[in-house]
């Protein structure tokens, strides 16, 4: 369960990783945690596409978009500034 918003709060929804609730409001997160307990169904497409989406945040992957962003801004600048 989740209370923060923004990219994380976009990203437990989005790829259903799990669930929000209301920052600071006890009753919105026990509402979170209850309907996880006793929907086991839900729990556990959640706890799937969590496995799946941590791949995306492996160090390797992480990484390579790195290097791959790198070399895409190094280009763009040479061109734009017609150094070889």
């Amino acid at each position: 369960i989740n209370s923060l918003k923004r990219e994380l709060g976009e990203i437990v929804v989005k790829y259903e990783v799990g669930l929000q609730y209301q920052a600071e409001n006890a009753e919105d997160m026990f509402r979170a945690i209850k309907q996880l307990s006793e929907d086991k169904a839900c729990l556990k497409r959640m706890k799937i596409n969590s496995l799946k989406l941590a791949k995306s945040f492996d160090k390797n992957v992480q990484y390579d978009k790195l290097v791959t962003l790198s070399e895409k801004l190094i280009f763009e600048n040479k061109t734009s500034l017609n150094v070889t």
